[in-house]
């Protein structure tokens, strides 16, 4: 196996061996770009128009009387442009034991190799048994250390996770910095370069598009490189077919119609690529390359030249446009083999590994929480408090794993046993998710038991019972998970899984056994007691429950439909409903505006500044576009940071490989791959170590490594600091544009953050009421609807926060915690509610499919005692009128201009909570006397009516005291 020192050593090897290629003896005229042309062009004699494809073709013009230019261009082009005053000077000889063709064509063998050794090393690790991918010495010094510390089995899972990340860090920062040095070889290495230079291929736009299209996995990775690869072929395309009807362009000759069918012609593609392109990367490299080609067209000129793009229907490969295609290829190569050797970075295997860490993490979580609610743990509010935390990055682990199991796609298209494997690994998440919800569930009600009367009381005399079914439920995961990693179902993992299930079904059995022999008070003396117990045991055997229903899932034999979700993009009704899509439009309308009003800036000028005909501001626009809703002052001020930092940055490291107007010397060439390699290495690791400031390194090293791989020139120190001054002024004009339309097209983030936090209590309330009035309707039983609300709040707070105040009073950030926080809870305490109505926490597949008879009956006998109680009618009503003023008293509070206001508003403000607690409080009371007939039942705790009666009841008076305390804290921060 190939080790990173290896990898590190082959390509260091590959790039000497390349570099050393050029350094002696072959006439350099044996190539046509050999030999060149010195100019000077009178401009009386040849016009501006020979100076133009000069300048196209590289050419450095100078002011004067007459323009000196020097060029690569060959006798015959000279001929074709009518130009006078000429002298020939004969490019001075180069020692070089390779041909700049035979360099090209020892780079593209180089990069065979590479995809070749690619292939390999995926096929040899995608077959590879998966339970290597488990650290089993880790997994079993977590069990050990739950079962004497819980903070301190947090704290080495939570070690394990970190210590990882950082490691991958640095090892795709490595790798991303020694392939970027085979990506600088058409700028750093002669023959390559004047290959590059005569097919007028851009030299250092390579390693750009390696560090922007390389990924964490060969999954992201593929699918980035498509993108750009479909996005620069569709730019060819579109530019194709313009000048197969106006070669070369608008000339100033021409009839009008001409510009005006070029301007028509750029409104309809561009809002085509806006509104019917599904992945947004193809439309940042379809239209950063369309816009160039375009301000090339319209641009006036006086000839007829030599152009850089295809004409008449004639395909010419010898050009910038196709010289794109052939630059993305080849980096798109070099990126496929950054993250496949040594050792391939598939997202396939990356999935299962974190599935592997995932079952570690939820066995420490489960074992801490067990510790605390029986009093075991050390210190029980610390440990809770982390227990907490940890659940939180656990959810953004599922978030990266669900992002793994859909790249995965990418590697092996469904084909195979990999159809099954990935529908499986999907469906583990989704019960992941719901699993993390009941056990985020459960800190409120460890929180709520630690400060009664009664604490760890019912909890001690059920310990053995509450430990014997955590463990049995924890290696009934253990076996789910390992089920899932090779797509294959034997008959002994079927049996291996039933036995897991027939152990975790008895201890369930035993503790509700053990439960019931407890409970021998009446049910509102029970309640008062242990309520919060009780709580905690339904939710652990709701978490039981979820696991075997999974199990059982896993062991039935079912046909996946293999999926191409590409095909499926560009079916008529997904193209329609992209259209239609009132996110898509918004989208595409705000960058559309962005990239007119760029594009118009850049053709005509900003005085003496920007000059005329400059395609960098809208081509960056178009790198920059966002699917953001909304100002995003943030990821604007990170736009600035990210070009501003890598064009100044990258200009002051060019200065040290091109010290002077000569073109690269040997020490030179040295300390280019020296500072390619480190300015790769450093952004690229800051880029995927961090997340507030990733864009804005992400950025910098495109931009950077684009000035420090420029294309030699001889020019003096003075023209450098101005080109470079030039860039900076287009890149902050171009962010400007952008975040002014932000401004004026988009509500703020205040405004923003206002709707989110009424339509987050709006939509609480429905779901409330739902579960009180009508228990029929099944719910998204994680609810993903009310966590993702809570989000974007939380994420529209932050950005609100930021903006400046212009009206009204200052954006009020504490307000916005309590809504978020309170939100939690309040989803929280609807899920706890509907689990208890459905007896159990029900695994995303079954919602689909309904209750099972028996879970309708369980509901019915529930739902007829609750009715049955008189109170229940006048409950109802009280908690409509509950939720809805606190909807009324939300909306009035974060709408508030002033202070005056907001105070006015809250003494104005009587949400009755006290009155729906006392009504509350009476339902227990008739449910006591109602129940005291009934006898035990011989289910499990999760399905027991009392007990399942107890949940409810309890949230209904955690949700009205949340209310309460949300109108306080509101007041309070008003």
């Amino acid at each position: 196996m190939l080790t990173l020192r290896a990898l590190g050593a082959i390509h260091i090897f590959l790039v000497a061996l390349l570099w050393c290629c050029t350094s002696i003896s072959l006439a350099a005229d044996d190539l046509p770009l050999e030999t060149g042309i010195a100019l000077e062009v009178d401009d009386a004699c040849s016009g501006d128009g020979a100076l133009t494809l000069l300048q196209r073709r590289g050419a450095k013009v100078t002011d004067g009387n007459h323009h000196k230019a020097i060029a690569n261009v060959s006798d015959e082009d000279a001929s074709a442009l009518s130009l006078t005053n000429t002298t020939v000077a004969p490019l001075k000889q180069v020692h070089v034991r390779l041909r700049p063709g035979e360099a090209t064509a020892l780079l593209g063998t180089v990069m065979a190799v590479l995809v070749g050794l690619s292939l390999m090393q995926q096929c040899r690790y995608a077959n590879m048994p998966a339970d290597i991918l488990d650290d089993d010495g880790l997994t079993q010094k977590v069990k050990r250390l739950a079962e004497q510390s819980g903070s301190m089995s947090l704290a080495i899972a939570r070690d394990a996770m970190t210590r990882t990340s950082r490691n991958e860090n640095l090892g795709l920062a490595f790798r991303a910095g020694v392939f970027a040095l085979l990506a600088a070889l058409p700028t750093l290495s002669d023959q390559l370069r004047k290959w590059f230079i005569y097919m007028r291929y851009d030299t250092g736009y390579m390693c750009v598009l390696l560090v922007w299209t390389m990924g964490r996995s060969v999954g992201s990775t593929v699918a980035n490189t498509f993108d750009a690869l479909l996005g620069t072929v569709l730019a060819f395309v579109y530019n194709y077919i313009i000048m197969g009807f106006f070669p070369d362009g608008y000339h100033t000759n021409d009839r009008p119609y001409a510009w005006w069918v070029g301007v028509i012609y750029l409104i309809f593609t561009v809002l085509l690529t806006m509104y019917g392109t599904s992945r947004n990367g193809v439309r940042v490299w379809c239209l950063s390359y369309h816009v160039s080609n375009m301000m090339y067209f319209l641009k006036p000129t006086d000839v007829v030249s030599l152009s850089n793009y295809s004409t008449g229907f004639h395909l010419n490969v010898s050009g910038t446009a196709f010289g794109y295609i052939v630059v993305t290829v080849a980096s798109s190569i070099l990126a496929y083999a950054a993250v496949s050797l040594p050792t391939p970075r598939m997202s396939h295997r990356l999935a299962l590994a974190r599935l592997f860490a995932t079952q570690r993490e939820i066995s420490a979580i489960l074992t801490s929480v067990l510790t605390i609610h029986t009093g075991d743990s050390e210190d029980v509010h610390v440990t809770l408090a982390r227990s907490h935390d940890f659940v939180e990055h656990i959810e953004h682990d599922v978030n990266v794993l669900k992002g793994d199991i859909s790249d995965s796609w990418w590697e092996h298209f469904d084909l195979g046993i990999y159809v099954e494997i990935r529908h499986k690994m999907s469906l583990h998440t989704d019960v992941l998710q719901l699993l993390l919800s009941v056990i985020h569930a459960m800190h409120p009600a460890l929180q709520q038991a630690l400060n009664s009367e009664s604490r760890h009381v019912l909890a001690k005399k059920l310990k053995k019972e509450l430990e014997q079914q955590v463990m049995s439920t924890l290696q009934l995961w253990e076996r789910c998970t390992l089920f899932i990693s090779d797509g294959v179902v034997t008959e002994e993992e079927v049996a291996s899984l039933a036995e897991s299930m027939a152990e975790c079904e008895k201890d369930l059995q035993a503790l509700s056994t053990a439960y019931h022999k407890l409970d021998q008070h009446e049910f509102h003396e029970h309640h008062a007691l242990y309520k919060y117990d009780v709580q905690f045991m339904f939710l652990l055997g709701s978490a039981s429950r979820i696991i075997i229903n999974h199990a059982e899932n896993l062991s039935q034999r079912r046909t996946v439909t293999k999926r191409w979700y590409f095909v499926e993009s560009l079916s008529p009704w997904h193209l329609l409903d992209r259209f239609c899509d009132a996110d898509q439009q918004e989208f595409a309308f705000r960058n559309s505006v962005s990239l007119f009003l760029c594009f118009m800036v850049g053709y005509c000028g900003v005085g003496g500044v920007i000059p005329r005909y400059s395609d960098y501001i809208a081509s960056n626009a178009s790198l920059l576009l966002s699917t953001t809703i909304g100002s995003a002052l943030k990821k604007n001020l990170g736009r600035v940071q990210g070009l501003v930092l890598g064009i100044s940055l990258g200009s002051i490291l060019h200065g040290f490989i091109q010290p002077s107007s000569n073109c690269f010397e040997p020490a030179n060439r040295v300390a280019g791959f020296i500072i390619t390699f480190g300015f790769v290495f450093g952004t690229f690791f800051l880029y995927q170590s961090t997340t507030d400031f990733s864009y804005v390194f992400y950025l910098m090293s495109g931009f950077g490594i684009m000035k420090i791989l420029k294309p030699c020139s001889p020019t003096t120190a003075m023209e450098d600091d101005a080109s470079a001054f030039k860039s900076v002024v287009e890149a902050v004009t171009c962010v400007a544009i952008i975040s002014a339309v932000d401004l004026v097209l988009c509500s703020s983030a205040g405004k923003l953050a206002q709707r989110s936090a009424v339509l987050l209590l709006e939509t609480a309330r429905t779901r409330m009421m739902g579960a009180i009035h009508d228990m029929e309707e099944p719910m998204d039983q994680s609810g993903d609807a009310l966590r993702l609300q809570v989000l974007e709040l939380r994420s529209k707070a932050n950005d609100a926060a930021m903006e400046p105040c212009v009206w009204g009073n200052e954006f009020n950030s504490a307000m916005y915690s309590q809504l978020v926080w309170h939100g939690t809870h309040m989803r929280l305490s609807i899920l706890n509610y509907y689990w208890a109505v459905r007896h159990q926490a029900q695994i995303p597949e079954s919602i689909d499919c309904g209750l099972s008879p028996q879970q309708r009956a369980a509901e019915s006998t529930l739902r007829s005692i609750l009715h049955s109680c008189p109170c229940m009618d006048q409950l109802q009503t009280l908690y409509q009128e509950l939720l809805d003023e606190l909807v009324v008293f939300v909306d009035s509070q974060v709408k508030a201009r002033t202070l005056v206001d907001g105070i006015r508003t809250a003494k104005e403000s009587n949400l009755r909570s006290d009155d729906v607690l006392a009504e509350v409080k009476k339902l227990t009371q008739e449910l006591s006397s109602r129940l005291g007939g009934l006898a035990s039942e011989e289910e499990t705790l999760e399905k027991d009516v009392k007990v399942c009666l107890h949940v409810v009841v309890l949230m209904m008076e955690t949700y009205a005291g949340l209310c309460s305390n949300l109108e306080e804290q509101l007041k309070i921060n008003s």
